[in-house]
């Protein structure tokens, strides 16, 4: 465990536990909702994987135009 961690740990222990219960499900809550983040950005990193492919077989078969931005 980090030492920030354990820190933060040894304060929350001297909380009056119904503080120590709504910190704890902030916690979890906030862990699981990083697991949801990664996955959900590996399934983007997969599509937008597909996309530029797309672009480029479109590209390579001539049928795009210059961008002239």
């Amino acid at each position: 465990m980090s030492k920030t961690l354990s820190h933060a740990v040894q304060l929350a222990m001297q909380l009056p536990e119904k503080d120590q219960d709504a910190l704890g499900a902030l916690i979890l809550r906030e862990i699981e909702s990083e697991k949801q983040w990664v996955e959900l950005f590996a399934k983007s990193q997969s599509q937008l994987s597909k996309l530029a492919d797309q672009a480029l077989a479109d590209h390579n078969a001539g049928r795009t135009l210059p961008w002239n931005g």
